[in-house]
C-alpha cells in the first residue's frame, strides 16, 4: 500500500513548507494523480484523513484528487490516443 507512504511524505513536506512560510492552517491540498499510476484513491483519502489529524496545520484541510488521463503515443502511425 504505497498510498500511505505518499501521504506521510506529503504531510511532512507540507508541515515543513507551512513552517517556512509562517502558515498555521492549510485549507485545501490538490493532487494530480495519473490514471495509470496505480494509486487507489479510496485508500489515499483514508490515509489522508488519518494522518491529517496528526499534523495540526492540516487538521481542517480538504484533499482534492484530480485524475490525469492516460495518453498513449504510437510511434508507427504517429498518433496519440487518450
Amino acid at each position: 500500500m504505497h498510498e500511505m507512504g505518499i501521504i506521510i511524505h506529503l504531510a511532512e513536506t507540507l508541515d515543513q513548507t507551512a513552517e517556512e512560510e509562517g502558515l498555521t492552517n492549510i485549507g485545501k491540498v490538490t493532487l494530480q494523480v495519473g490514471e495509470v499510476s496505480g494509486i487507489m484513491t479510496d485508500y489515499f483519502e483514508d490515509c489522508w484523513n488519518f494522518f491529517k489529524r496528526k499534523h495540526p496545520v492540516l487538521q481542517d484541510s480538504a484533499l482534492v484528487i484530480e485524475t490525469i488521463p492516460a495518453v498513449t503515443y504510437c510511434s508507427s502511425c504517429k498518433k496519440t490516443y487518450e
